[in-house]
Formats: structure tokens, sequence, C-alpha cells
């Protein structure tokens, strides 16, 4: 039974990335749900096999205020709008869909979970799980190779993009950053399994680590052909985030499991916060570097890339984020300040005038809405640094090592989410159902 429960978590993964792939390839062209809908299908069958490791009874507030936002949110969209084609775009929609990408994010997250349970229980489960890993991070980094070689084939001949966008290059950028975090996630869930670590299991875990670090060249490349900076910045930022997991966990294990609650407050005031703050200074000075020489060695001129504003020092994405802020945030935000409304943005400055920023909440469903969304991330928060971090034995929501990952993404996804995106992001929200309100495990 282990080793079918095992195969189904697998498989469940496999598809979901491939159907992120598919995405990602059709640069915004939208794909059949057949791939999501097998794996969620076969999350379904693996909920059903493991119900005696998740507890279904633990309703926490989390999910309470979670459940009233969306609520409140979809209510004000279909009372604003009168249109049900407004509400599925927004909630299970593949552009801004945020029930989407929070059952999404909660399939790999039941997938990981039984993963990293198995793989506690059998040395040979831990063998071929880290090998499945290591294979779906070689098969992401050619898919990912020949998404960029394709994209290559259309470039323009003065600047790093392709002759012809469709307008709907942040949704394949959406799709890169939720494919980064699945893998990156899936490689967390092995790594912190140490009671059956072999010689050849660490050199398998160091492979998919470095054909994770492929994926992640691939995906920023290919994000700046098709004219995203926030492909490249969030996937390469995040890049950085895992990096920096890592090796502070190897360093800090012992700090860690001295403190009961991995606290922000608690993680400042101790060694562990200085050296987050070393690698992530020296981790950024290598990858700059080292991504520079590089570009210069294939011949590619940095300044042909949008982030750099195609030569000219500005960085437009910026700009025009900064300039809807200062212009329509007051407009927006007082034409209804304590119910908002869905579409204030249509009735004021223009259709897709919003404020680039999770601080949309606010201007589109009032202060009422935000306070909400402001105590779902409270409770949120309180459910990855204050639930009792005393690891029990191969319950993965309960190990320091995870935690402190649950930590860096919430906080790294939620900083990305505030300063580049309307709220529906899919990328954060996915996020949420991986490794934030994910299923409780019974201890």
């Amino acid at each position: 039974m282990q080793w079918i429960r095992l195969i189904i978590a697998l498989v469940t993964c496999f598809f979901l990335l491939m159907y992120f792939l598919d995405n990602i390839a059709s640069l915004g062209r939208g794909v059949s749900y057949h791939l999501f809908i097998a794996s969620a299908t076969s999350s379904a069958v693996l909920l059903l096999c493991s119900y005696k490791l998740f507890d279904f009874t633990k309703i926490r507030a989390s999910h309470c205020f979670l459940i009233l936002f969306f609520s409140y949110v979809f209510f004000k969209v279909m009372f604003d709008s009168l249109s049900f084609e407004e509400l599925k775009k927004i909630s299970i929609g593949t552009t801004n869909g945020m029930v989407f990408s929070l059952i999404a994010g909660s399939i790999a997250s039941i997938s990981l979970i039984t993963i990293n349970d198995l793989s506690n229980k059998k040395r040979s489960i831990y063998i071929f799980s880290t090998t499945f890993l290591f294979i779906a991070c070689v098969l992401t980094l050619l898919l990912s190779f020949q998404t960029l070689s394709m994209k290559l084939a259309e470039i323009r001949s003065d600047v790093f993009l392709i002759v012809e966008q469709d307008g709907f290059y942040q949704r394949s950028a959406a799709f890169m950053f939720m494919l980064f975090l699945l893998l990156s996630t899936w490689f967390i869930s092995l790594f912190l399994v140490e009671n059956k670590s072999t010689k050849f299991t660490s050199t398998v875990l160091f492979l998919a680590f470095m054909s994770l670090t492929g994926v992640a060249v691939a995906l920023m490349l290919t994000s700046q052909l098709i004219g995203s900076n926030a492909g490249l910045v969030t996937v390469g930022a995040f890049w950085m985030v895992l990096l920096t997991h890592i090796i502070v966990y190897r360093m800090d294990k012992n700090i860690l499991n001295k403190l009961t609650y991995l606290k922000i407050k608690s993680l400042l005031f101790s060694r562990v916060s200085l050296h987050v703050l070393a690698i992530v200074l020296l981790g950024f000075i290598f990858t700059i570097s080292l991504l520079g020489y590089a570009l210069d060695a294939a011949g590619i001129d940095i300044e042909t890339f949008r982030i750099v504003g195609f030569g000219d020092g500005n960085i437009s994405s910026v700009d025009s984020r900064l300039e809807l802020l200062m212009a329509n945030f007051l407009t927006h935000f007082l034409y209804s300040p304590f119910f908002g409304n869905s579409m204030v943005d249509t009735l004021t400055t223009g259709p897709g005038t919003y404020v680039h920023s999770s601080i949309s909440v606010l201007t589109h469903y009032g202060i009422l809405g935000f306070t909400l969304f402001l105590l779902f991330l409270y409770f949120s928060y309180r459910d990855v640094t204050r639930s009792n971090s005393v690891a029990f034995k191969n319950n993965m929501t309960a190990h320091k090592g995870y935690k402190l990952y649950q930590l860096f993404a919430f906080f790294s996804v939620g900083m990305f989410g505030l300063f580049s995106s309307f709220f529906t992001w899919m990328p954060f929200w996915f996020c949420i159902g991986l490794c934030v309100i994910s299923f409780k495990v019974k201890s």
C-alpha cells in the first residue's frame, strides 16, 4: 500500500508539472484542462488512501477567514458586475483564478507531504523518490530550454524580445513562478529527510538542485524574451531564497531546534538573521557576476534586456507601477471606501488601470474586504510560525526545517505580490495552498 500511495503522489506532481510547462510554452493562449484534471483526480484518490495521515477535523482560523474573504470578494464581483464571466475569471480562471491556484497548491501539498512521510519510513522509497525528483528536474530543464530555443527563433534584431507578443506574457510568467515553487518545495520535502540519507541520495539531490538552477536560468531568459520582468525577478529571487534556506538550515540547525516557535522576532535576534543577510548579499553578487559572464560568453548584450530598459537605464515595469499607484490609488479608494467596488478601475480611470499591488484589495473591496484579507494573512502567519515546532517524527509540517521554508516562502512571495501584482496574482494563492494553509498532518 505504501508503494501505491507513493506512485499516486509522484504521478500527481508529475501531471501538475506537465500542466504548468504546457501553459508556459503556450505563451498565454491557454491549454486543455486534461492534465490538471488528471492531477486533481489522482490527488483525490491519494487523500482517500491517506486518510490516516491527514487530520480533516482540524479547522483553523486562517481557513475561516479565507472562506469569509473569498465569499465577500465573489459576492462583490457578482453584485458590481452582474457577470458570471467576471466571477469565473477571478475564481477558477487560469489567468487570475484564486480558487484555481489555491487548489493547485493544495494538490501539490497533499502529494509532497505524502512523499515525505513515506520517504521517512523506508530507505528504498526515499531512494526512488529522490531519483524520480531528479528525473522530473532534468525533464523540466530540457523542456524549458526547448521552449527557450523556440522563442529565440522569433527574437528581434535590436532587443532581446520576440517579434510578436499576444499581450498575455504575465500569465506565462505566473506559471513559470508556480512551476519553480512546485519544484523547490518538492526538493525541500526530500532534502529534509535525513534519517534515510545515503551518499547516493545526497548526490542525486545535489544533481537535482543543479538541474533546478538550470531551470531557473531558462525560465528567467524566457521571461525576458516574452517581455516579462516579473518572471525574471520572481524566479531568480526565489532561487536565492531556496539556496539561502539550504545553507542556513545546514549551518543553524541546532539554533532552530532550540526555538519553540519560529517567529520572525526569534529569528531576527539570533545568529540566523546574520547568516541570511550574508548569504543573500554574497549570493546576489556571485549570481549577478556569473550571469553577466555567461551572457557575455554567449554573445548576449545585457542592455538588450527589458529589465534594464533596453539600455536606457529605466525599469519600465517599476515606473509604470509607481505611476499607477500615485495617480489612481486615492481615486479608486475614495469611490467606495468601506465596501469598495470590484469594477472601480473601469468606472473611474479606465480598465486595467488598477494598482499593481496586493493593496488593490483596499481599493476594490474597501476597508471591509481589506480587514478580512489582513486577518487571513495574520492567522496564516500564525499557523506558519506559532504552531508548535517541536517536530513529531516523520511529520514534515512540524519539521523545523520545513517551518523555516514556509516562513521564507510566505514572506518572499507576499513581498513579490505587494510590490508587483493585483491581489488575484496566482503564484501568491498557489503558495498559500502549497505551504501555508495545507492539510494538517496528524501528530
